[in-house]
């Protein structure tokens, strides 16, 4: 797969679009039930990733410092969705991929990378 390099895009696009940076087309040509198990993997992802949010939200939200319930939004959308931000810690992060990982440890059960982050 050549269309795409983790944190390559040169702004901070992927905030908004997911899509940037990975070329265009470049699932299309996988069969009707490789696309279908793609986008079956992809949402229950992003599924678990939105009730983790909402988890956080309840329990870490109330005890944030004010002036940081203020920079939600430009927490949320400033830097790449290549990087990961920890809820509770602003300033720790790692890398999305290391973030699906830890998140979804049995996503190299369907050959998706050999080690942890590849």
């Amino acid at each position: 797969m050549t269309g795409f390099t983790l944190g390559q895009s040169g702004d901070d696009r992927s905030a908004y679009d997911v899509t940037d940076g990975i070329e265009d087309q470049i699932l299309a040509d996988l069969e009707d039930d490789e696309k279908s198990a793609v986008m079956t993997l992809l949402a229950r992802v992003s599924e678990r990733a939105y009730r983790r949010g909402f988890q956080q939200g309840v329990v870490i939200g109330p005890s944030l410092p004010r002036e940081w319930k203020d920079g939600l939004h430009n927490w949320r959308y400033a830097m790449s969705t290549d990087v990961s931000p920890a809820g509770d810690h602003p300033h720790l992060r790692t890398s999305a991929i290391e973030r699906l990982h830890v998140e979804n440890r049995n996503l190299p059960r369907l050959g998706l990378w050999g080690g942890r982050g590849k």
